[in-house]
């Protein structure tokens, strides 16, 4: 497998859950529901960023490269709207 077909895979990984289903934002353990699962894993990824081993590229609604409060508020209103 070249490097770019390997990053192609992870991509697809990465935006298709386990279930072959494009993955719901907030949805980080890919069940298909966004709800306090996906919350214990933000919430253990808290603090961490880009390049730190328990640093969820899911839990970062905002982009920023950290896993921050502001991820928290936009998961929370994520799992209210459900």
């Amino acid at each position: 497998m070249t490097r770019a077909t390997a990053l192609i895979a992870a991509l697809c990984l990465t935006l298709l859950g386990a279930g072959g289903a494009l993955a719901a934002e907030g949805d980080l353990n890919s069940d298909g529901v966004v709800d306090q699962s996906d919350l214990q894993i933000l919430q253990d990824s808290m603090g961490s960023g880009q390049g730190d081993e328990n640093f969820v590229p899911g839990a970062d609604l905002d982009g920023d490269g950290l896993i921050s409060v502001v991820d928290l508020a936009d998961l929370h209103r994520l799992i209210l709207a459900n």
